[in-house]
């Protein structure tokens, strides 16, 4: 087997995808889990034990009332899953967790399954953190008085739906004042407008910005993915959408960030010709 489907190569590969990365539990419970199973130390690979030598939990803890362990590593199949399905669909070998145990297992993938069509577009790549998520996407536009949307969000808003709906991946459409905090908790979110008229979004802006921007910020505790479309005259928001679900410009951008693809926060910085 090349060095380049080697399972450590295979692991990186999955830890770095838009799946694993940022600051969730997932990428460490699967790194540990595959090291602890590679190392033969079965004994240490228990509900229990998993929560006091990986979550910092106090030994002797009840894993029925803080279950964490268990919510954690289905989420980390579903997300194996997902991986699999769309960025690592061409992997000559697989990763699993299997059902009700805490051991990951390397495999030879089926040559049926192995996908060798050409390489993922950076249409793919943009989108791939909303795309790849178990959770659906909401996006949130800017609402004038009267419950009005401005004309070049509605466009906007429209366009990136469109995409959405040709891909056959799920998303919600909403206004900005009409969901709370609580409906938002980890939440994947596309924010489209200006903080004026989209209040969600001056909670992530640092003043307004001097062209149209696209930007990623990766999840935390209180919120998943977060795409903002932004632009300091709402006419101009037009320029980010079409960027965004532009192949052509997502390659050419895809192209400057190398093998590693897109980071997993960033701003660009968008012209009217759509170019970086």
């Amino acid at each position: 087997m090349s060095p380049e489907h080697s399972p450590q190569i295979l692991l990186q590969r999955i830890l770095k995808s838009p799946l694993f990365r940022g600051e969730t539990p997932h990428g460490a419970l699967l790194e540990y889990l595959c090291v602890q199973t590679q190392n033969g130390n079965h004994d240490v690979l228990y509900e229990h034990d998993i929560g006091v030598h990986l979550f910092s939990l106090e030994p002797g803890y009840d894993v029925n009332e803080n279950p964490i362990v268990r919510v954690t590593a289905e989420e980390t199949r579903d997300r194996l899953k997902q991986f699999f399905a769309t960025e690592g669909r061409r992997e000559a070998i697989r990763l699993v967790i299997p059902k009700a145990e805490y051991r990951a297992f390397f495999y030879e993938a089926d040559p049926a399954t192995v996908d060798t069509s050409e390489e993922v577009s950076g249409l793919a790549e943009f989108w791939a953190p909303h795309w790849q998520s178990p959770q659906p996407t909401l996006l949130l536009h800017g609402e004038l008085p009267g419950e009005a949307m401005p004309i070049a969000e509605a466009y906007a808003a429209a366009m990136i739906a469109m995409t959405f709906h040709k891909e056959d991946q799920r998303l919600e459409m909403l206004p900005a004042g009409s969901v709370d905090d609580e409906s938002l908790s980890r939440r994947n979110l596309i924010l489209i407008g200006s903080a004026d008229s989209n209040r969600w979004l001056a909670r992530f802006l640092d003043g307004v910005p001097a062209s149209p921007i696209a930007e990623r910020i990766a999840p935390t505790q209180t919120h998943g993915w977060v795409t903002l479309l932004t632009a300091p005259v709402v006419e101009d928001l037009l320029d980010a959408a079409r960027f965004v679900i532009s192949r052509e410009s997502l390659d050419r951008t895809l192209a400057q960030y190398g093998e590693g693809g897109f980071p997993p926060f960033f701003r660009l910085s968008i012209t009217s010709s759509a170019e970086r």
